[in-house]
């Protein structure tokens, strides 16, 4: 068996025949394997080799790395924020507000309604902003079952919109396959 010596217990015709104690602590003896043993001295030198490999390389100091970042602004007017509002209502409605110095500004208001078997939250409001020409846009808006809604002096309008919807609402209606026969 490859260099193995094992005890293997001896039948006899009457039964098994049992080692003595001293059988037993020569079969517990092997020689080892040389491939096995240069296995294992394989497989340690590469965990050594791992384990060198694996520390740090240079000493890095903590605290350099885990510092509490320092806030940029301490406050609001710091970070450029004029005006800042939110609330909320028990009743689930809410409303934010907030102008920088930028100048941009925003509004908003919300509310659940129920739209068909659901409730959902629409929502209106406005935002401004300046342009670096230095003219305000303004865009008002509102959320609800419709979508989305905006309405602005900066919004592209389709001048050829009303002739479009009558044209689609005068249309004959399309004839399907099963009407055909």
């Amino acid at each position: 068996m490859g260099g193995r010596r094992r005890y293997i217990a001896e039948e006899s015709a009457i039964g098994r025949h049992w080692p003595a104690r001293s059988d037993l602590a020569r079969a517990a003896t092997y020689d080892t394997d040389p491939t096995l043993a240069t296995m294992t001295k394989l497989v340690l030198v590469c965990c050594l080799v791992a384990l060198v490999a694996a520390r740090p390389q240079d000493f890095v100091d903590d605290s350099v790395i885990y510092q509490e970042p320092r806030p940029q602004y301490r406050t609001l007017e710091d970070a450029g924020i004029l005006r800042m509002e939110s609330s909320m209502n028990e009743d689930g409605s809410f409303q934010y507000g907030f102008e920088t110095t930028d100048p941009i500004q925003q509004d908003v208001a919300g509310q659940p309604k129920q739209i068909g078997e659901e409730i959902g939250i629409v929502m209106q409001g406005s935002y401004s902003f300046q342009t670096p020409e230095g003219q305000t846009i303004t865009v008002n808006w509102v959320a609800d079952e419709n979508g989305f809604q905006p309405q602005g002096d900066a919004i592209p309008v389709d001048a050829n919109a009303a002739a479009q919807a009558a044209a689609f609402a005068n249309a004959p209606q399309q004839v399907t396959f099963d009407e055909q026969f």
